[in-house]
């Protein structure tokens, strides 16, 4: 059985009509700091993290596999930007949860939204992914209704 998590990116800069260069503001840096901070509390296996090349998220996943040290590795992945479609988030499931007991995917709103919804069974816009939180799963098999959810929390709690 997999263990999966959905991150949603940290709190980022405005857009100013460049959606790719948006960064962290002070204020995500901080959310990713604290969520792989409590995170580390929990890893007792390595987990290998896959984020959507956007600057935003790959700074999130940069900083929470930073506070996870050795524990965590971090890859790009083009399929997890926004607009990401829900059969290919599938796929990068099933291609690197083969390669770890412990997978996590950092992306974007709505796109997390939908996948978490549609993992557990629920419909689309079940669950909602505030800017920082991070969703734990277990998932028997990928694709609808498949996995259980264990857990949802966001920086702020």
């Amino acid at each position: 059985m997999l263990e999966l998590y959905i991150m949603r990116h940290a709190a980022a800069e405005d857009g100013n009509g460049n959606d790719f260069s948006r960064t962290l503001t002070d204020k995500g840096r901080k959310q990713a700091e604290k969520m792989g901070d409590w995170l580390l509390e929990l890893m007792t296996a390595p987990l290998l993290v896959v984020s959507s090349p956007y600057p935003r998220a790959h700074e999130t996943a940069n900083i929470l596999a930073g506070r996870l040290g050795k524990a965590a590795t971090v890859r790009l992945d083009e399929r997890l930007a926004p607009g990401m479609v829900q059969d290919e988030a599938f796929a990068v499931i099933h291609e690197f949860g083969r390669l770890a007991e412990r997978l996590m995917l950092v992306g974007h709103s709505p796109d997390l939204d939908y996948l978490v919804s549609r993992l557990i069974g629920a419909r689309e816009g079940g669950v909602e992914m505030r800017k920082g939180a991070v969703a734990c799963l277990t998932a028997e098999r990928v694709g609808f209704g498949g996995s259980t959810l264990c857990w949802l929390i966001n920086p702020k709690l």
